[in-house]
Protein backbone atom coordinates (compact mmCIF):
# COMPACT_ATOMS: atom_id res chain seq x y z
CA UNK A 1 0.00 0.00 0.00
CA UNK A 2 1.49 3.32 -1.19
CA UNK A 3 1.17 6.38 1.04
CA UNK A 4 -1.34 7.78 -0.69
CA UNK A 5 -3.50 4.81 -0.09
CA UNK A 6 -2.86 4.79 3.25
CA UNK A 7 -6.48 3.61 5.08
CA UNK A 8 -8.18 6.83 7.35
CA UNK A 9 -7.20 6.34 11.01
CA UNK A 10 -10.12 5.42 12.86
CA UNK A 11 -11.91 7.83 16.21
CA UNK A 12 -10.48 5.15 18.38
CA UNK A 13 -6.58 5.54 17.00
CA UNK A 14 -7.12 9.49 16.94
CA UNK A 15 -7.85 9.56 20.37
CA UNK A 16 -5.34 7.19 21.64
CA UNK A 17 -2.50 9.09 19.45
CA UNK A 18 -3.97 12.53 21.08
CA UNK A 19 -2.97 11.36 24.55
CA UNK A 20 0.37 10.02 23.43
CA UNK A 21 0.64 13.76 22.77
CA UNK A 22 -0.49 15.23 25.45
CA UNK A 23 1.23 12.56 27.62
CA UNK A 24 4.65 13.72 26.06
CA UNK A 25 3.58 17.64 26.38
CA UNK A 26 2.92 17.12 30.09
CA UNK A 27 6.09 15.30 30.88
CA UNK A 28 8.13 17.95 28.72
CA UNK A 29 6.60 20.75 31.21
CA UNK A 30 7.15 18.55 34.13
CA UNK A 31 10.60 18.62 33.32
CA UNK A 32 11.01 22.50 32.50
CA UNK A 33 9.67 23.35 36.27
CA UNK A 34 11.61 21.17 37.78
CA UNK A 35 14.79 22.45 36.44
CA UNK A 36 13.59 25.93 36.68
CA UNK A 37 13.29 25.28 40.86
CA UNK A 38 16.64 23.78 41.20
CA UNK A 39 17.89 26.97 39.25
CA UNK A 40 16.24 28.63 41.69
CA UNK A 41 17.36 27.11 44.44
CA UNK A 42 21.30 27.19 43.18
CA UNK A 43 21.00 30.90 42.05
CA UNK A 44 18.56 33.12 44.77
CA UNK A 45 16.62 30.20 46.92
CA UNK A 46 19.22 30.46 49.73
CA UNK A 47 18.29 34.27 50.65
CA UNK A 48 15.12 36.66 50.65
CA UNK A 49 14.81 38.74 47.40
CA UNK A 50 14.08 42.30 48.07
CA UNK A 51 10.82 42.93 48.74
CA UNK A 52 10.16 39.74 50.22
CA UNK A 53 10.11 37.44 53.49
CA UNK A 54 13.19 36.54 55.13
CA UNK A 55 12.84 32.69 56.44
CA UNK A 56 11.81 32.29 59.69
CA UNK A 57 14.83 32.56 61.99
CA UNK A 58 16.41 29.43 64.26
CA UNK A 59 17.00 30.73 67.94
CA UNK A 60 19.66 29.16 69.75
CA UNK A 61 19.78 29.20 73.44
CA UNK A 62 22.97 30.71 75.27
CA UNK A 63 24.36 29.35 77.96
CA UNK A 64 23.83 31.83 81.09
CA UNK A 65 27.10 33.00 83.24
CA UNK A 66 27.70 31.73 86.38
CA UNK A 67 30.73 34.64 87.42
CA UNK A 68 29.66 37.57 89.46
CA UNK A 69 28.95 40.79 87.76
CA UNK A 70 31.60 43.22 87.84
CA UNK A 71 30.41 45.67 84.86
CA UNK A 72 26.91 46.48 85.89
CA UNK A 73 26.07 49.80 84.26
CA UNK A 74 25.00 53.14 87.08
CA UNK A 75 22.45 53.71 84.99
CA UNK A 76 20.88 50.04 85.58
CA UNK A 77 22.39 50.40 89.37
CA UNK A 78 20.73 53.41 90.37
CA UNK A 79 17.50 52.82 92.33
CA UNK A 80 14.20 54.43 89.68
CA UNK A 81 11.44 56.27 91.12
CA UNK A 82 8.16 54.44 89.83
CA UNK A 83 10.16 51.11 90.80
CA UNK A 84 11.82 49.12 93.94
CA UNK A 85 15.20 49.35 94.85
CA UNK A 86 17.66 47.73 93.21
CA UNK A 87 18.65 44.13 95.60
CA UNK A 88 22.55 43.45 94.96
CA UNK A 89 23.15 42.37 91.60
CA UNK A 90 23.88 38.63 90.41
CA UNK A 91 25.04 36.57 88.24
CA UNK A 92 22.49 35.31 84.66
CA UNK A 93 22.86 32.12 86.40
CA UNK A 94 22.00 32.84 90.17
CA UNK A 95 18.94 33.01 91.78
CA UNK A 96 18.27 36.51 93.73
CA UNK A 97 15.55 36.73 96.46
CA UNK A 98 12.83 39.17 97.02
CA UNK A 99 11.75 40.15 100.96
CA UNK A 100 8.85 38.71 100.76
CA UNK A 101 10.26 34.71 100.18
CA UNK A 102 9.67 35.12 96.18
CA UNK A 103 12.58 33.63 94.34
CA UNK A 104 13.52 35.07 91.08
CA UNK A 105 15.71 33.47 88.38
CA UNK A 106 17.00 33.38 84.65
CA UNK A 107 16.07 29.94 83.08
CA UNK A 108 17.66 30.50 79.64
CA UNK A 109 18.11 33.32 77.22
CA UNK A 110 18.18 32.62 73.14
CA UNK A 111 19.35 34.58 70.34
CA UNK A 112 16.85 35.08 67.46
CA UNK A 113 16.46 37.51 64.80
CA UNK A 114 13.25 39.25 65.35
CA UNK A 115 10.48 40.91 63.24
CA UNK A 116 9.00 43.74 64.20
CA UNK A 117 4.97 43.69 64.53
CA UNK A 118 4.11 46.39 66.16
CA UNK A 119 4.32 50.43 66.65
CA UNK A 120 7.86 51.20 68.18
CA UNK A 121 9.28 47.65 67.94
CA UNK A 122 12.65 47.53 65.86
CA UNK A 123 13.67 44.11 63.68
CA UNK A 124 16.81 42.49 64.36
CA UNK A 125 19.29 40.66 66.59
CA UNK A 126 17.31 40.02 69.70
CA UNK A 127 17.54 38.19 73.23
CA UNK A 128 14.21 36.31 74.30
CA UNK A 129 14.59 36.13 78.13
CA UNK A 130 12.74 33.21 79.96
CA UNK A 131 12.06 34.17 84.05
CA UNK A 132 10.40 32.51 86.58
CA UNK A 133 9.03 32.88 90.04
CA UNK A 134 9.26 30.85 93.08
CA UNK A 135 6.74 30.83 95.91
CA UNK A 136 9.23 29.85 99.18
CA UNK A 137 6.62 31.11 101.50
CA UNK A 138 3.26 29.95 102.80
CA UNK A 139 0.77 32.13 101.47
CA UNK A 140 -0.20 32.86 97.65
CA UNK A 141 1.53 36.28 96.05
CA UNK A 142 0.08 38.03 93.64
CA UNK A 143 2.25 39.27 90.65
CA UNK A 144 -0.10 41.50 89.20
CA UNK A 145 3.00 44.65 89.82
CA UNK A 146 6.22 42.21 88.11
CA UNK A 147 8.29 44.24 85.30
CA UNK A 148 10.68 43.39 83.33
CA UNK A 149 13.33 45.05 81.66
CA UNK A 150 16.66 44.24 79.69
CA UNK A 151 19.62 46.68 79.32
CA UNK A 152 22.81 46.38 77.21
CA UNK A 153 26.45 47.89 76.56
CA UNK A 154 28.27 49.72 79.08
CA UNK A 155 25.96 52.61 78.97
CA UNK A 156 23.34 50.41 79.81
CA UNK A 157 21.16 51.29 76.98
CA UNK A 158 17.67 50.46 77.48
CA UNK A 159 16.31 47.29 75.18
CA UNK A 160 13.54 47.73 73.19
CA UNK A 161 10.52 45.06 73.51
CA UNK A 162 9.48 43.01 70.84
CA UNK A 163 6.03 41.02 70.39
CA UNK A 164 8.16 38.52 68.39
CA UNK A 165 9.03 35.29 71.16
CA UNK A 166 6.89 37.37 74.07
CA UNK A 167 4.72 35.40 75.61
CA UNK A 168 1.73 35.85 78.16
CA UNK A 169 3.48 37.64 81.24
CA UNK A 170 3.77 37.07 84.56
CA UNK A 171 0.24 37.98 86.21
CA UNK A 172 -2.59 36.62 88.28
CA UNK A 173 -1.88 35.06 91.51
CA UNK A 174 1.21 32.13 92.74
CA UNK A 175 0.39 29.94 94.80
CA UNK A 176 2.58 28.78 97.95
CA UNK A 177 5.43 26.32 96.83
CA UNK A 178 4.62 27.32 93.33
CA UNK A 179 6.78 28.84 90.09
CA UNK A 180 5.47 31.02 87.54
CA UNK A 181 7.51 31.51 84.23
CA UNK A 182 7.07 33.94 81.31
CA UNK A 183 9.13 35.21 78.26
CA UNK A 184 10.27 38.65 77.46
CA UNK A 185 11.73 39.41 73.89
CA UNK A 186 14.21 42.51 73.33
CA UNK A 187 15.79 44.02 70.08
CA UNK A 188 19.92 43.58 71.27
CA UNK A 189 22.82 44.18 68.89
CA UNK A 190 24.63 41.33 68.77
CA UNK A 191 28.02 43.41 69.28
CA UNK A 192 27.11 44.67 72.20
CA UNK A 193 26.41 41.74 74.11
CA UNK A 194 29.62 41.91 76.57
CA UNK A 195 27.29 43.74 79.21
CA UNK A 196 23.47 42.37 79.87
CA UNK A 197 21.83 43.16 82.51
CA UNK A 198 18.06 41.92 82.85
CA UNK A 199 15.76 43.88 85.85
CA UNK A 200 13.05 41.84 87.32
CA UNK A 201 11.14 44.51 89.78
CA UNK A 202 8.26 42.84 91.72
CA UNK A 203 6.66 45.68 93.92
CA UNK A 204 4.69 43.38 96.14
CA UNK A 205 8.40 41.93 97.15
CA UNK A 206 9.34 45.83 97.49
CA UNK A 207 12.45 45.11 95.15
CA UNK A 208 14.24 44.58 92.26
CA UNK A 209 16.25 41.83 90.99
CA UNK A 210 19.15 42.22 88.59
CA UNK A 211 21.05 39.89 86.54
CA UNK A 212 24.50 40.90 84.85
CA UNK A 213 26.67 39.15 82.41
CA UNK A 214 27.61 38.39 79.30
CA UNK A 215 25.40 36.98 76.49
CA UNK A 216 27.60 35.47 73.61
Amino acid sequence: MTPAEKRPETAAEVRTDARKRRGLIAGALALIVVAGAAAWLLVGGAGPREGGSAAPAVSSEIPLATAAPTDVPQTVLVDAPQLPPNLPPVALAEPSTYGNGVDARLVSIEAFDARAQGPGEVSGPALAVTVELTNAGTDPVSLATVAVNLYFGRDGTPAVRVTDRTGTPLRGELAAGKSARATYAFTVPAEQRDIVAVAVSYLDGSGTAVFSGAVS
